[in-house]
């Protein structure tokens, strides 16, 4: 037993025995192991892990306490030097030799030769933690916290080797502290990197903890020596307060506002639509429900992906475990090869340790074109031959040994599809993870109309409304192609013209105050009579006012359709007109109207609307008054025979055969009822 522990702890430091050379133009399972165990790079690899997992197991039996557990007793000094430090104290850099190790390119090749992303994505996340280290010392315990947007600046042409390099760019003294990273064309010894030559740049945020409790611990700040280094300073303040808004924007703390409250009851009604058999809109072929592009994965966490505190799982193996999950979730919802767009801002709640179970859940969450446009959603003339598709990956982590669950990260990848491909939410919390993955793909699209992102960063876009083209020799790429606009914009009721957006007014009318717009709307459009809308037509002539222009069709349709009554006319128990015209647009719903119902005896007719009233077709609305009469007496209680037997939970086949039977009964005093 102690030559076997003796012999183990010797493979684990990669040292070799005689025994276990081998003989020339052989490669042997034991080399492997110091070529990179977990797919990370093995420079990386060294700084990351400082002993073998038997000793570091070894080391935790023998003490009394988990290593894992919390304590209330600080283990970080008192007396460290918290003195701010230059920010190239920090740099370092990694060489990735693929141009010359065919084996090592391996590693980052996928099945059609182009680099594999995740993987680079591992890499980066293992030089952030040397360079965090390099900060902070080895007395506190760092952890990554978040990564911001990821995106292909300029893809790889030809296999070369690669630079991995980064620095601490943001650190006030606190516990956190924003790293920047490049990954580039390794440039000639004595050189700096060419702009064409750089392939990603991004920053990441890491929080220092103490080893015992747990919690936070100041570092050192950084120090900004020249002008560089103090726009990087600037930038990395700008992120934070960014980062701190979308916190406080979060839904998980504030509701959804009107715009977005509307496009869910907007997609609640298209999904009404879809299930109404008598409306002839149906749910198209390439809309998805968003429950039915789950994909699910479980994984136990072994040893080699820890970090270098040994018993957590450093967090760039969730980075490449989750966007492989991500590739194949949109592969299998649009039946085709995604193409990388970006990583979208991605955090990471709870450490995953050795162990544990790691469960991923994989969902489409957005697509542009969306399937319901939003009010101030951009147009588009052209149609969308490509999609682009938000995938969300959840991740918990559960201990085998309590069954505790603990949620670990949200990460968020855009891929574009050559399909037109649309997903739609149909549980409220489907709704709310659309709702947060819409205004993810909003920010870009506010950050590049307001100069805030680079457009080579973020790609080449004409328009604010037409994405970038995805970029090529990524993670299971296919090639580049534009991204299409979204659709077409929607016509959106107002409620008034308080709730339009400013504009810079182009008349004496918009340039006045718009309480006092509105109140010129109403004289104009609010009668004191009625709107008599007659018989067979859907709905009345619109006063030349609203036809004006579109901003002033916004703010007064609102006060035309709500503040006016219509008056309509059932004749002959023909309610479908005015149902009709109820339904026809969303600029009628709200609207206050009466119905007169003349005395008929057309019972097919009353029939129909029956039926209308027990699909919930009648706006919400029970018809009447009825007319004093005997016919009127029938057309009330038909209505009231349909609405008890709905309530006792009979379908509308089982109500038409009541009704019917009645109908026999009432040609036997009236034939005018056949």
């Amino acid at each position: 037993m102690v030559v076997k522990s003796t012999l183990t702890r010797t493979l684990a430091r990669g040292v070799r025995s005689s025994r276990l050379l081998p003989t020339k133009g052989c490669r042997v399972f034991s080399q492997t192991p110091r070529t990179g165990t977990d797919g990370v790079f093995r420079e990386l690899t060294a700084q990351r892990t400082q002993i073998p997992w038997i000793e570091a197991l070894r080391k935790q039996q023998e003490g009394t306490q988990d290593a894992t557990a919390s304590t209330s007793q600080p283990a970080t000094p008192q007396d460290r030097d918290l003195s701010p430090k230059r920010m190239k104290d920090s740099h370092h850099a990694v060489l990735l030799p693929l141009g010359q190790d065919p084996w090592l390119l391996d590693t980052y090749a996928n099945a059609t030769g182009q680099l594999r992303l995740g993987t680079l994505l591992m890499d980066l996340d293992a030089l952030a933690g040397v360079i965090a280290y390099k900060h902070t010392g080895e007395d506190v315990t760092t952890v990554t916290a978040s990564f911001d947007r990821i995106v292909i600046q300029h893809p790889l042409t030809e296999i070369c080797d690669l630079e991995l390099s980064g620095m601490v760019t943001y650190a006030t003294g606190r516990s956190s502290m924003e790293i920047s990273l490049q990954v580039a064309k390794a440039p000639k010894e004595g050189e700096q990197a060419k702009p064409e030559d750089i392939m990603i740049t991004c920053q990441c945020t890491m929080v220092s903890l103490d080893p015992a409790t747990k919690k936070p611990a100041n570092i050192n700040p950084v120090r900004t020596d020249t002008e560089e280094e103090k726009r990087l300073f600037q930038q990395g303040e700008k992120n934070s307060k960014h980062r701190k808004e979308l916190s406080q924007r979060s839904l998980l703390k504030q509701t959804p506002d009107d715009e977005e409250s509307d496009l869910i009851h907007a997609i609640w009604q298209r999904q009404l639509q879809y299930h109404d058999p008598n409306d002839p809109l149906r749910k198209p072929d390439n809309v998805h429900y968003m429950d039915a592009t789950k994909l699910q994965t479980a994984q136990i966490m072994m040893p080699q992906y820890r970090n270098r505190h040994n018993f957590q799982v450093f967090g760039g193996f969730l980075l490449k475990q989750t966007f492989e999950l991500a590739f194949c979730c949109a592969a299998s919802f649009a039946h085709s090869r995604p193409t990388f767009v970006s990583l979208d801002p991605s955090t990471f709640q709870n450490p995953v340790p050795v162990g544990s179970v790691l469960y991923l859940t994989a969902t489409v969450v957005y697509t542009d074109p969306p399937v319901v446009r939003g009010s101030s959603d951009a147009q588009s003339t052209e149609e969308a031959q490509q999609t682009r598709v938000q995938i969300r990956v959840d991740s918990k982590v559960r201990n085998v040994e309590h069954g505790e669950t603990k949620p670990t990260g949200q990460f968020n990848y855009t891929f574009v599809v050559d399909k037109q491909m649309k997903v739609m939410p149909r549980s409220y919390t489907e709704y709310v993870m659309y709702v947060d993955a819409r205004r993810r793909a909003r920010s870009v699209l506010e950050s590049l109309r307001h100069g805030e992102a680079d457009a080579d960063r973020y790609g080449r876009w004409g328009n604010p409304a037409i994405f970038s083209k995805a970029r090529k020799l990524t993670d299971d790429d296919k090639g580049d192609g534009d991204m299409m606009a979204p659709p077409r914009k929607r016509t959106k009721l107002h409620h008034s013209a308080t709730q339009v957006a400013a504009e810079p007014p182009k008349s004496r009318l918009m340039g006045l105050p718009a309480e006092l717009r509105n109140e010129i709307y109403r004289y104009a459009l609010v009668r004191k009579n009625k709107y008599h809308i007659k018989h067979g037509k859907r709905q009345p002539k619109e006063p030349g006012l609203l036809l004006a222009n579109k901003q002033i069709r916004e703010e007064a349709a609102s006060i035309y359709y709500q503040e006016n009554t219509f008056y309509f006319v059932v004749v002959d128990n023909n309610a479908r007109p005015y149902l009709e015209w109820t339904r026809a647009s969303e600029l009628h719903h709200g609207s206050n109207y009466l119905v007169h119902i003349r005395p008929s005896t057309n019972y097919n007719n009353l029939i129909d609307w029956t039926r209308r009233f027990h699909y919930n077709m009648t706006d919400g609305k029970v018809p009447g008054p009825f007319p004093d009469s005997r016919s009127g007496v029938i057309q009330r209680e038909a209505f009231v025979v349909a609405k008890e037997l709905k309530r006792l939970g009979l379908s509308w086949c089982h109500i038409k055969s009541q009704l019917e039977r009645i109908q026999r009964m009432l040609v036997v005093l009236d034939g005018g009822y056949m």
